[in-house]
């Protein structure tokens, strides 16, 4: 079983690390597809009884032995297509416990990553995000105007200013709604100082629940943004989750870059 763990956060979505980058590959997937493994999870992730975490992350190499991937589990269990604070933990740990470059690539899903680490920021790009449409759901005789932007993990961004109580309470309804297929991250997000380009952001996510902060949403605001003609390539906006600030921007290749800070919180025994 794993059982040394790091614990890291980044703006307060806060994971849980399993470094197998040089573990035996046949005794990681005997682990992961073992049937006590989502339980495994759901107990360490809980805040009262467990270490406690918005997800699981597994550090290995890819099938060739190149590069670093990284799984990600959600706190009840599911596997996640991508995380971007994820990867941002997960790189400044390669680059502390196994030397690696400050620039370097991590495989995600079916995606490569570049990740720079410049002391305890990362900057992490995001290629070929799909804007699909807009779409109105209804959540207690109350419409809900948004737009469903695929990261690859798909994402219901809508603009519309909320409150922590009321998402805590009603967020599962959007996450579950019948129009969306295997359920969606939800972010609602508003101007804060529109002319500074400060947005507010709040945050249910799929297989979590409302948490401070996460990136591969802020990647769907950014790009339902630029794809609504609210901002511009290039021009830098700053997206201000509960749990702090990612500076995005979207470069001349109109690939999105997010940059924030992580770091790791203490590390143990389970």
């Amino acid at each position: 079983m794993l059982d040394n763990f790091f614990k890291y956060q980044s703006i307060g979505n806060d994971f849980i690390i399993f470094d197998c980058f040089h573990k035996d590959i046949e005794t990681l997937n005997s682990t992961i597809l073992n049937k006590s493994w989502k339980p495994f999870v759901i107990k360490i992730c809980k805040r009262h009884f467990g270490i406690g975490a918005d997800g699981v992350l597994i550090i290995k190499k890819d099938k060739e032995g190149k590069l670093p991937e990284l799984l990600v589990y959600n706190s009840d269990g599911s596997k996640a297509e991508i995380c971007i604070n994820g990867l941002r933990c997960a790189a400044l740990h390669l680059r502390d416990y196994h030397d690696l470059d400050k620039k370097l690539k991590i495989k995600i899903g079916q995606k490569i990553t570049t990740c720079q680490i410049n002391k305890n920021n990362v900057n992490i790009k995001i290629s070929n995000i799909q804007y699909k449409k807009s779409k109105e759901i209804k959540v207690h005789e109350k419409n809900f105007l948004g737009h469903i932007v695929k990261v690859p993990n798909q994402h219901f961004v809508i603009p519309q200013k909320i409150t922590s109580d009321w998402l805590s309470k009603n967020g599962k309804l959007i996450e579950s709604h019948k129009a969306f297929k295997g359920k969606t991250n939800v972010e609602f997000v508003w101007p804060k100082d529109q002319k500074n380009k400060f947005y507010n952001v709040l945050v249910y996510e799929r297989g979590v629940g409302p948490t401070l902060a996460c990136g591969s949403g802020a990647a769907a605001i950014v790009w339902s943004l630029f794809r609504t003609h609210k901002i511009k390539i290039n021009q830098k906006i700053n997206l201000m989750f509960p749990g702090g600030k990612i500076v995005c921007w979207i470069d001349k290749n109109k690939k999105v870059s997010l940059q924030a800070p992580c770091k790791l919180v203490f590390k143990g025994h389970i």
